[in-house]
């Protein structure tokens, strides 16, 4: 039986609002989150930075910036 992981990206603004509690959803529903951080903003600085911080800390989602997420999209054009 081969297993399949669901995942997605994201990105945007409002790190401490909207993108850190999507990320942590995401993983409580068994994703695989993608964060696009070069991508992703805080409404707030300091908050948003602690929040980017805290994701990466957690270990539930993926760091990538957006350079790795053009590459890995490009990969799947050719096949």
């Amino acid at each position: 039986m081969a297993w399949r992981t669901a995942a997605f990206a994201i990105c945007g603004l409002a790190t401490e609002i909207g993108i850190d509690p999507t990320v942590r959803h995401g993983a409580d529903l068994g994703l695989v989150p993608n964060v696009v951080a070069d991508a992703c903003g805080g409404g707030h600085e300091e908050p948003g930075e602690r929040a980017m911080a805290s994701i990466g800390f957690m270990g539930d989602a993926l760091l990538i910036d957006s350079a790795r997420l053009t590459a890995l999209m490009d990969g799947f054009r050719d096949t």
